[in-house]
């Protein structure tokens, strides 16, 4: 019989905690967030400080470039830990010294910049493409829904294939990039209803189908999605997140097998706009607002990256909260930046991924 583990000293643990806390925010780089302070320039030379709606969009574009940038440096220390071991001053860097552990490390840069800024693209392509459909061919909404979550994939896909060989922030970049150009070209060329959208878009029968239909598209998408990551492509998409070089030896794909995961996730997302569009029966720039993809982000942070319910779970902690401050305006882009950075400084891994680990720290007992 094997000897039981050793008791564990809270103390202990909580000492390490606080020392792997401490590495992390040494990491992040904090005071190099000052550089991003030069997006606050637009401000003054457009003599727009006092208007609350711009100050607003700037703090969350500062706050953003503020995560990307601790998330290379993440990448970069990770990388660099090898020989930062070797110099007599980098060798004092919490990674290289041990402080802080690589899982760690990798996990934050994950949460903080290898994410798709394009919720706002998917969203908007799937409402403009529903409208579309509605408007010229008449079609209703069980019809227009289903044709724009997978047209717009398709489009969305076909536009992000180009970027597909990009990795962590500089993939993130580019989708964040896609919806600000097509908020402008729409505004320019007046296309699409220009600024004013596509009114007149046909709303569901009644309110019960509105709201059951998407309660059972979410059970539905969550059962397909748990069926999918169980699957071999399942495997293969863990090991492109992972360790994609390994995957590449394999003799597998990797562009093949992230436009498939970037068509999976933009159909999720144009099914979201699609709806959207015939709740709101209308249609228009705001629905590449950076509200769509802030939102996911914080959600997933907040719920727990890596699991399929967390990012629900992150959604019902805040949507009732976006709910709350809508009277701020674009002011609650604010809000969101600073909930996500405190749980990404105090509580990285999410409510389920905590909630998960203490269950399986409780001790059980085990009929013999």
């Amino acid at each position: 019989m094997e000897p039981p583990p050793p008791p564990t000293d809270p103390q202990a643990a909580t000492h390490a905690s606080t020392f792997a806390w401490g590495g992390l925010l040494e990491s992040l780089r904090p005071q190099q967030w000052v550089k991003n302070g030069f997006v606050f320039a637009a401000l003054i030379f457009s003599r727009s400080i006092i208007d609350w709606n711009r100050n607003a969009r700037v703090v969350a574009g500062a706050a953003l470039f503020c995560l990307m940038s601790s998330a290379v440096y993440l990448l970069n220390d990770i990388l660099d830990a090898p020989e930062d071991r070797k110099h007599p001053l980098k060798r004092l860097r919490p990674l290289a010294s041990g402080r802080l552990g690589v899982g760690t490390a990798a996990i934050a840069a994950i949460t903080l910049g290898l994410v798709s800024l394009g919720g706002a693209f998917f969203i908007g392509v799937g409402g403009y493409t529903a409208a579309i459909l509605d408007k010229s061919l008449g079609l209703s909404p069980a019809f227009t829904i289903p044709m724009a979550a997978v047209g717009g994939a398709f489009v969305c896909t076909l536009l992000l294939f180009p970027a597909l060989p990009l990795r962590g922030v500089y993939f993130a970049i580019v989708t964040l990039m896609y919806p600000l150009a097509l908020m402008r070209i729409i505004e320019a060329l007046n296309i699409f209803g220009g600024t004013d959208g596509i009114l007149g878009v046909s709303s569901f029968p009644n309110r019960w189908i509105e709201q059951y239909c998407i309660i059972f598209t979410v059970i539905f998408a969550l059962f397909g999605l748990r069926r999918l990551v169980n699957e071999d492509i399942g495997l293969v998409f863990r090991g492109v997140k992972d360790n994609d070089q390994a995957v590449r030896a394999s003799g597998l794909s990797i562009t093949f097998y992230k436009a498939i995961a970037v068509f999976i996730a933009s159909g999720l997302g144009c099914l979201g706009g699609a709806y959207l569009s015939h709740i709101y029966m209308w249609s228009g720039i705001s629905q590449f607002a950076l509200d769509f993809s802030v939102i996911p982000i914080a959600a997933t942070v907040i719920g727990g990256g890596g699991t399929l319910v967390g990012p629900v779970l992150g959604c019902f902690f805040l949507v009732p909260i976006s709910e709350w401050l809508r009277e701020f305006g674009t002011l609650r882009i604010v809000f969101y930046s600073v909930i996500l950075m405190a749980f990404i400084m105090f509580r990285s891994e999410g409510i389920m991924v905590y909630a998960q680990r203490k269950y399986h720290q409780f001790e059980r007992w085990v009929k013999v």
